[in-house]
């Protein structure tokens, strides 16, 4: 998992990362008041202090950090290199000097052991998952660019002049990504060390559930990312495509196999692949005698059709004997239907399971947000492209290689 890959070995520092100073983790209150120090003082500093600051400082009064140089350079960065490296650096800087604020407040000094943070920790962090699914996508531009003496002569110029740490722009990059992680690991302490008598153990329960689940959000929303480019691909392998492209409403391959159609009027049977994505399925067939070509022969609009499993023996609607079948119909048109059967009960099974997990993830992405924008389509095609250039590049470099060979 994309996110437990960066937790991995934190744990380990936790113990030295909960010390307030050199005071033992046991206090009042179960160690309660520790752990709320150990919060405030960890988290002050990362936006007030370094990192975020260093890395953004969006004062407009301030010509330090890296992000508002960056913007200033216009002859140097884009508007999209600008995105890729710091996807939306500048609003988690924002949020997080609100969260900062938030803790300050319900912090109590003099009591410690009375402050209520749970409830802060409560707001929407989803915010920090555009950042890392970008992650891979930064770290790639950025080294492309140090390879190049003016731009690693600009970020080295930013780094020096703000005083910085020793690191490569990557390496304050990642800190966000490191925090986001350490979180759940946080909060499982502090849940840890409050008593269940006391007034703020319900907020950091559900806190602690909330991160947990964020992390998994973030995870999912990486792994669709990750395999974006995966979908043109798979268009640009079948034949004749009619109609838009994959991307406008997919972004994620969900099953894909042989099945048996029956489609009206005709009511033939004919053996075609299905493969399923969120909100469609596309209907292609093999050639005949070229079994590594696929023809493209139709989609299904998953938004409009029930999923119908059928029992085994006659349809009455077909006028067919159907063993391990099940229909899609149209929601708005009662005649548009098409009857499927697989060849094993099994597989059937797996498509009706596959058909609600579709559903599930449509249903995720509504409730989360989760949108897909125009910027990582183009990349995902951009992938393509790119891959498409270096086999041509590859194809002529063996057909130069064959002439010299003569």
């Amino acid at each position: 998992m994309y996110l437990k890959k960066l937790q991995a070995g934190m744990s380990e520092r936790m113990s030295s990362d909960l010390k307030y100073g050199n005071q033992s983790i046991t206090f009042n209150m179960c160690g309660y008041s520790p752990v709320n120090n150990n919060i405030i003082i960890y988290y002050s500093p990362y936006v007030k202090e370094t990192h975020l600051n260093h890395v953004v400082n969006i004062t407009l009064s301030s010509p330090q950090g890296f992000y508002k140089p960056c913007q200033k350079k216009t002859n140097m960065f884009t508007p999209d290199q600008i995105y890729t490296i710091f996807a939306n650096l500048d609003e988690i800087y924002r949020f997080q000097k609100k969260f900062v604020k938030a803790l300050e407040k319900k912090y109590k000094c003099e009591q410690p052991y009375l402050s209520e943070l749970g409830s802060t920790f409560l707001d929407f962090f989803l915010i920090y998952s555009e950042y890392c699914i970008n992650g891979n996508s930064a770290t790639d531009e950025v080294q492309r660019l140090l390879k190049i003496e003016e731009y690693a002569f600009f970020f080295e110029t930013c780094r020096l002049y703000q005083n910085m740490m020793s690191l490569p722009l990557t390496g304050f990059l990642i800190v966000p990504i490191q925090k986001i992680c350490k979180y759940p690991l946080q909060l499982a302490e502090l849940l840890k060390a409050t008593c269940p008598n006391h007034r703020d153990y319900r907020d950091v329960e559900a806190a602690l559930k909330g991160m947990k689940e964020m992390a998994n959000v973030i995870n999912e929303r990486k792994r669709r990312m990750d395999n974006l480019d995966k979908i043109p691909q798979w268009q640009q392998s079948i034949a004749n495509w009619m109609g838009e492209d994959l991307l406008i409403r997919s972004s994620h391959k969900i099953m894909c196999g042989e099945l048996i159609v029956v489609m009206k009027p005709e009511a033939k049977s004919k053996q075609i692949n299905l493969t399923l994505f969120d909100h469609q399925a596309i209907i292609s067939k093999k050639d005949l005698l070229r079994r590594d070509t696929s023809y493209y022969k139709g989609r299904i609009d998953m938004d409009s059709v029930t999923v119908i499993d059928l029992e085994d023996g006659k349809d009455c609607e077909f006028n067919l004997k159907v063993k391990n079948g099940f229909k899609l119909q149209n929601k708005f048109i009662d005649d548009e239907v098409q009857l499927f059967c697989t060849k094993k009960r099994s597989e059937k099974q797996m498509w009706l399971t596959a058909f609600d997990d579709e559903r599930n993830v449509v249903k995720a992405d509504e409730e989360s947000g989760f949108v897909i924008t125009e910027r990582q389509k183009n990349r995902a095609r951009e992938v393509l492209h790119k891959r498409q250039k270096g086999d041509n590049s590859c194809k002529n470099d063996v057909k130069k290689l064959r002439a010299n060979l003569k």
